[in-house]
């Protein structure tokens, strides 16, 4: 009886854990490698003050178009280069810090992609915010390459800064 009482203990303890683990094709893969690079070279084009940096790595489709939830329009590529500059100016450093996928889908030559990341803004105050952003992205593979084509975000304040990755 004892036996039995472990065992069951062991898999109501265990079974979340791994019913819930996810498990991404090559395809799916790639994607979430391609997204966590992404976010790797923004903070280099923010500590750089480089657009440049970002733009290079993801190659954004000419006809992107995405929408922070907070705006009351869609933003295109020409508006975020705009923004860019105005935005860093004020930004003394960032950090991201995690991306958790939800929902990775390919089809053909397009990924759909649902995920959280977090990351830390510091502005040249020294007030230094964790922001997390609820994201949902268009990609579309093009010359062996998965480049962006959309987005719509949805950013809140999740709590202070704790530590940097340097």
């Amino acid at each position: 009886m004892k036996l039995l009482a472990i065992s069951v203990l062991c898999l109501v303890l265990i079974l979340p854990f791994t019913a819930f683990a996810q498990h991404w094709t090559a395809d799916e893969q790639e994607v979430l490698t391609h997204i966590k690079k992404s976010w790797e070279s923004w903070e280099k084009a923010v500590r750089a003050k480089d657009h440049n940096i970002w733009l290079d790595f993801v190659q954004p489709t000419e006809d992107f178009t995405g929408w922070w939830t907070s705006d009351g329009s869609l933003w295109t590529l020409e508006a975020e280069k705009r923004t860019f500059d105005k935005w860093v100016k004020d930004t003394k450093s960032f950090y991201w810090e995690n991306v958790q996928p939800l929902s990775i889908k390919i089809y053909s030559d397009v990924a759909l992609a649902h995920y959280y990341v977090t990351y830390n803004i510091e502005d040249k105050t020294g007030k230094t915010i964790r922001m997390e952003d609820k994201r949902f992205e268009a990609y579309r593979k093009m010359d062996g390459r998965w480049r962006w084509t959309g987005a719509m975000v949805s950013a809140k304040e999740v709590g202070a800064f704790v530590e940097t990755k340097e």
